[in-house]
């Protein structure tokens, strides 16, 4: 998101969104293998905070 100071040192929002994306492929284990990876409740919950924080999409 890109933010502009007006007058005042006030930032408000300018056109332009974004979004996010958790991605786990590939993964590569030790071995150099790509391997299946799976998605927990701490990736979403971090996610989820980022999120709403920054006003993510």
């Amino acid at each position: 998101m890109t933010r502009k100071a007006d007058k005042r040192g006030r930032f408000s929002k300018v056109s332009s969104n974004l979004y996010v994306a958790l991605v786990h492929y590939p993964v590569v284990n030790k071995n150099g293998d790509v391997i299946a990876s799976a998605v927990t409740n701490l990736d979403l919950h971090d996610i989820a905070r980022a999120a709403k924080t920054y006003e993510i999409k």
